[in-house]
């Protein structure tokens, strides 16, 4: 059922005398706790002015299709009274790992899709998580990454990436785009120049990478480049310092970065949104957040996105105001320099369509079919030399499940799926055996006992390059001679630490599609079809 409560968006002046205060609060982009409008977002889109809000499941934004949608367009509402400009309206519903909405529509992921190497698939990713934004009022999707993958230890791209090639992560990239704005959508390309290559968490530390200029244009630039040729309308910086840019300064706030590199030598004209401010990677370089908006600021940012701290959001909200004022009041930034920032971002409204509320179509079957789909065709068997595939079984079937892949602990707000439940469907004599995300001596007794009274066993692996239990655990279960096939639920780098894994499959993800997909190609009711988009060096047989 279509809702009524249908934004209507007047037109945008260019010619209105607009305070200073008016200028730098559109430059913000905050979160807010809540499920309703509440006096403090209330109170920020009144008296802060500001521009933009980012929804999250974990700030209780999120909890149903009806009650986004009535939020959205509530917030939209209000913004129009008070300011006589729409609100940018944005969450992370990238796909795969990192999605908020929930019962939406999640599709396997990026690398994924690199699996596919289908652009048209890539294309239809971003038009269905497109039309269900604009269903719910949404009219900003921070999405898509455009990060190569190239460090087997990332642990924050991995599999939110295309894959490991610079052209293929180009044209799947620019595929997303292209389906995100076919819907009404403005796709935001993230995180530049590139956090590829990192072996740190920006969440919790500053990354710092030591490729040459020569590698950062051949590799990390050109998926951006790229996007940026076709007209991609604005990008997130990445809290990553690049030495052979800047070493002093981290790529947010980096003049040399965002000014020089960004704006002058790839000639973007569009909007520049930092990462979240609140992250570690700012917070422990640069102090309190509300004087790192000014760097950014001074750097080349025009939306300053979470610029708050969480214990005193709302007062800090005020703090980053006063302090970009006082900076143009005395001449650190000039007031030209604000005014070209609120002219982007007004440019960039006018691009916001009157969404058709329609919270029905938001994870409905057809939407649901195509992520199968999709799903499917990903699968990638590996290797399999022992021919498991499709399985075929007459006694107990072992599934050994580390508990992080489905465990909710890590994140109460993503949903996560057990493996097991997903095969038992297919095969009901089917044990599942959980062990420890890095499983010790008590993990690995269970699991061998399990496995010597069982006919074929299932390992699963996610990031087992990075939690050595699993590769040790593994490796016992295949020293028992038994038929042992091995399935990556993240990067398939893990696979490369098992060189005696005769059979080995890699499904880039743990949600709901993943799961049936995978379960489809080991029964045999589907054949897999994708193919590696990193390289999975398989070390030397021991």
């Amino acid at each position: 059922m279509v809702l009524s409560f249908l934004l209507m968006l007047p037109t945008i002046s260019n010619g209105e005398e607009v305070s200073l205060d008016k200028k730098i609060g559109q430059m913000l982009m905050v979160w807010f706790e809540g499920s309703n409008i509440t006096p403090e977002i209330e109170r920020m889109i009144r008296d802060h002015k500001v521009g933009g809000v980012v929804l999250f499941r974990w700030a209780g934004n999120l909890e149903s299709k009806e009650q986004i949608a009535r939020l959205n367009t509530e917030l939209q509402a209000m913004s129009m009274k008070e300011l006589g400009l729409p609100l940018l309206i944005s969450l992370d519903q990238e796909g795969g790992s990192v999605t908020r909405i929930p019962g939406a529509t999640d599709f396997p992921g990026n690398m994924a899709l690199g699996a596919t190497g289908n652009r048209d698939y890539a294309h239809s990713v971003g038009n269905i998580i497109g039309k269900e934004l604009s269903a719910l009022g949404i009219n900003m999707d921070l999405a898509p990454v455009l990060d190569v993958n190239v460090n087997p230890k990332n642990p924050v791209i991995g599999l939110r990436s295309f894959g490991e090639d610079p052209a293929l992560v180009s044209e799947l990239g620019r595929a997303y785009i292209d389906g995100l704005q076919s819907a009404g959508i403005i796709p935001v390309g993230k995180h530049f120049p590139g956090h590829g290559d990192t072996a740190t968490d920006s969440h919790t530390g500053l990354p710092v990478v030591n490729y040459s200029r020569d590698t950062l244009e051949r590799v990390h630039l050109k998926p951006f480049a790229d996007a940026i040729d076709e007209g991609l309308p604005c990008i997130m910086t990445a809290h990553i310092t690049v030495n052979s840019i800047d070493k002093e300064r981290p790529a947010t706030l980096s003049k040399k970065v965002l000014s020089d590199l960004l704006r002058k030598d790839l000639g973007f004209d569009g909007v520049i949104m930092t990462d979240a401010m609140d992250m570690a990677a700012i917070s422990e370089y640069y102090g309190p957040t509300e004087r790192a908006a000014v760097e950014a600021i001074k750097a080349g940012a025009d939306i300053i996105l979470m610029p708050q701290y969480r214990d005193d959001w709302l007062g800090s909200i005020g703090k980053t105001i006063d302090e970009i004022k006082t900076a143009v009041e005395e001449g650190e930034i000039s007031e030209k320099r604000i005014d070209e920032s609120y002219e982007r971002i007004v440019a960039l409204k006018k691009h916001i369509s009157q969404p058709q509320i329609d919270p029905s179509i938001v994870g409905c079957e057809e939407h649901k079919e195509k992520e199968l789909e999709i799903a499917r065709s990903a699968i990638t068997i590996v290797r399999d030399e022992a021919n498991m595939i499709p399985l075929d079984i007459s006694k107990k079937l072992l599934v050994v499940v580390p508990t992080s892949t489905f465990s909710a602990a890590e994140d109460p707000s993503l949903d996560y799926n057990n493996p097991g439940h997903y095969i038992r469907e297919h095969y009901s004599n089917t044990k599942v055996l959980e062990v420890s995300s890095n499983p010790g001596f008590e993990d690995l007794r269970r699991a061998v006992s399990e496995a010597t009274s069982s006919e074929a066993i299932i390992v699963f692996t996610q990031k087992g390059n990075m939690n050595r239990g699993q590769i040790t655990l593994t490796k016992k279960i295949l020293e028992l001679g038994k038929p042992v096939i091995v399935v990556s639920m993240d990067v398939p780098y893990d696979l490369a630490e098992l060189p005696e894994a005769k059979t080995c499959i890699a499904i880039y993800g743990k949600k709901e599609c993943n799961m049936n997909a995978l379960a489809d190609i080991l029964f045999g009711d589907d054949q897999a079809e994708g193919s590696l988009p990193v390289t999975v060096d398989f070390k030397t047989r021991l």
